[in-house]
């Protein structure tokens, strides 16, 4: 994550896997303490400068959201 946001904000993936996704947030984002999976109950903190790794369960064809904690910054994965 960046000042910009997420770097990318789509992933494509196939559907079925558990994916295990990889965070880093920027020193120079302010916002973007924790990324939260809504649809999942899945909020998980993001310090600076730190790799944070988030494990979704396996899920068939979907869309699944992911956003900062204030939800200013947002991001998809795409199952497929």
């Amino acid at each position: 994550m960046t000042q910009h946001g997420y770097e990318p904000s789509r992933i494509t993936l196939p559907s079925g896997a558990s994916p295990i996704l990889a965070f880093t947030r920027d020193a120079s984002a302010t916002c973007g303490a924790a990324v939260v999976f809504p649809e999942l109950g899945i909020r998980q903190a993001l310090p600076p400068r730190e790799t944070v790794v988030v494990r979704l369960p396996s899920l068939g064809p979907r869309q699944v959201s992911f956003s900062c904690g204030m939800g200013t910054y947002r991001g998809m994965i795409v199952l497929r």
